[in-house]
């Protein structure tokens, strides 16, 4: 019970800014994207992925499998994980 509060407290505070830049951002200053803001989402995609990756290496580790067998499974989670998140 505790820990299903906790999980609803953790997304309160993870939406509570996406909140309140749209509460208090005008809708010039939110249609308005710049170099800056193209970058910051190039820069958190490159982090996605990798994390992708880095989690389907790391399983495929804790199942035995080789190097080659990490690389191929981390490469294969990290396409699916960018192809997800791009659909």
């Amino acid at each position: 019970m505790i820990g299903h509060a906790l999980r609803h407290a953790a997304a309160a505070c993870f939406l509570l800014p996406l909140l309140l830049t749209l509460l208090l951002t005008s809708p010039e200053q939110l249609s308005a994207i710049n170099d800056t803001d193209r970058a910051a989402v190039a820069l958190f995609n490159y982090i996605g992925d990798a994390s992708f990756a880095l989690t389907g290496a790391l399983a495929a580790g804790e199942e035995g499998m080789d190097l080659m067998g990490c690389l191929v499974v981390g490469f294969v989670t990290a396409l699916g994980g960018g192809t997800f998140r791009d659909i």
